[in-house]
């Protein structure tokens, strides 16, 4: 997975130079981009209407805001923040107006001329578009040029509530609680306990909803959440038919790091949307930086039990640097026929990822753990009282060359109509079963040098079927490359793996 830097337009002109006003007054900032279809180019106007706009410095809301944007006509076109998420249509061929409605805008052509932004809410921020057309909508809306690729450019401190929502009658929209896009500079979000971001484009305006968004560009990205972020979708209308997206927090960085704490929830909803319905929890996504991630609390993805139906409760990675993700709390998919994962990551270059598990990791009939590695080393460790569990498959590690590298202390299982508790592609496959650990369904290698090592506390009671008379050394029953076996009422069984070690 690549994305190159902001194709719909990475410098936008600025038309009405932005200035701080009050609050309760109506702050416009006119952009222009532009778009190309087949090859002709096209030049598009961005209105960003709300109730506060700021360019620099810091700022503290105590009084709550609440922005509503009911009678502009709208946006004649509208597309998901992330196309990776929302499965991007084609731009019309012809210029586009893009109205949006924020009740924070804090907009800056050049943070080096005018210093870094700061909010501070300790309120209650939101803002509802309900205008003719196709709508868009932020709590917090961030757009930041120019500053330092070491620095922050924008840092939002949320002690209060923050929401974006659609409800334009007959149209799509898109929504989120908080946006924030900048470029030459990095960006830094705290969400408290008890404190919610929220994004919702729910019928009669449904699509793409986000409750966190960031996209940054060279620079880096540090999000602690402490608090819930949601995002909750409705299938949309006209080209959106059938189509909703949703997803809890969103972040992307272009040479810049991605580090995120969360001890809160994120959640992302679809309810509705027969061709495609899909949420994430997070979706984390690090390219030529390196991606952090460490949960103790939840992250979830629930979408309707149809056959668009897919849950991706965590989708992460990192490309020409490492991935890393610590789980001691929840990360859970419940999706329809489409499935879905509970959790994947991916590395496309010749760098590691690394997935530490002592909490719960289940998909209802998806993935548990989908690992998608190129030439570098995938190390899944599962401790003790960690779980992995997936309907369909508990580990599937795909790669194309890289070894992925198993250490399960804990359980690792698929359902009983699974393809088994850990399936793999291409590269060498190392698992290592120690102490307690249980694996529900087969263990089935790929094409590499695969091996299986067993260091069990417990009896061994039988070796494919017969009764264990040989001690407790593998080595003494010339195991072949697909078998099975008992260690204390607990099943074994492999499939394209040379076994070792003692029960």
């Amino acid at each position: 997975m690549i994305k190159l830097p902001w194709t719909r337009s990475l410098v936008l002109s600025l038309i009405l130079a932005a200035c701080p006003v009050a609050a309760g007054a109506q702050a416009v900032v006119n952009l222009t981009g532009t778009h190309t279809t087949n090859g002709t180019q096209y030049t598009d106007n961005y209105w960003y209407n709300g109730s506060t706009e700021i360019t620099s410095g810091s700022f503290t809301y105590a009084n709550a805001i609440n922005y509503n944007l009911s009678s502009d006509p709208g946006s004649s076109f509208v597309f998901g923040l992330d196309p990776f998420v929302s499965g991007q249509p084609s731009y019309p061929a012809s210029s586009q107006n893009f109205d949006f409605a924020d009740s924070v805008i804090a907009y800056s052509s050049n943070v080096g001329n005018g210093g870094p932004t700061t909010i501070t809410n300790n309120t209650n921020i939101s803002s509802t578009f309900a205008g003719r057309g196709f709508g868009w909508a932020s709590g917090i809306q961030g757009i930041q040029y120019y500053g330092s690729q070491s620095g922050t450019n924008l840092t939002i401190k949320n002690a209060g509530n923050i929401t974006g929502s659609v409800t334009s009658s007959g149209y799509s929209g898109v929504a989120a609680g908080v946006s924030a896009y900048c470029l030459y500079g990095g960006l830094s979000i705290t969400n408290n306990s008890y404190c919610n971001i929220t994004g919702s484009a729910v019928s009669p305006s449904g699509y793409y909803a986000a409750g966190i968004w960031g996209e940054v560009y060279y620079g880096s990205t540090t999000l602690n959440h402490y608090g819930t972020s949601q995002a909750t979708a409705s299938q949309g209308v006209g080209i959106y038919s059938g189509n909703a997206y949703a997803v809890g927090v969103d972040l992307f960085n272009y040479q810049g790091n991605i580090n995120v704490t969360n001890t809160g929830i994120a959640t992302g909803t679809t309810n509705s949307g027969t061709t495609s319905n899909v949420a994430y929890g997070m979706f984390l996504w690090a390219e030529q930086g390196s991606m952090t991630l460490s949960n103790s609390g939840t992250i979830q993805a629930t979408s309707t039990t149809g056959a668009g139906g897919a849950a991706k409760a965590l989708y992460c990675g990192a490309n020409y640097n490492t991935g890393s993700v610590t789980n001691t709390g929840t990360i859970k998919g419940t999706g329809g026929s489409a499935g879905g994962w509970a959790m994947a990551i991916e590395n496309d270059h010749s760098d590691a990822v690394n997935v530490t598990n002592s909490g719960t990791i289940t998909h209802n009939n998806g993935l548990g753990v989908g690992v998608f590695i190129g030439a570098g080393t995938a190390t899944i460790n599962n401790n003790s009282g960690g779980s992995i569990y997936g309907g369909l498959t508990g580990i599937s590690g795909q790669t194309w060359v890289g070894p992925v590298v198993v250490n399960n202390y804990g359980s690792i299982g698929c359902g009983s109509g699974g393809n088994g508790a850990m399936v793999f592609g291409n590269g060498n496959i190392t698992v290592n079963l120690y102490n307690s650990a249980t694996v529900s369904g087969a263990m089935v290698g790929g094409s590499g040098n695969n091996k299986l090592v067993f260091s069990l506390s417990g009896t061994l009671q039988k070796v494919n079927g017969q009764t264990a008379t040989k001690g407790n050394n593998l080595a003494n029953y010339g195991l072949g490359t697909s078998g099975n076996i008992v260690v204390n009422g607990n099943t074994y069984t492999w499939q394209k793996f040379t076994v070792s070690g003692t029960a």
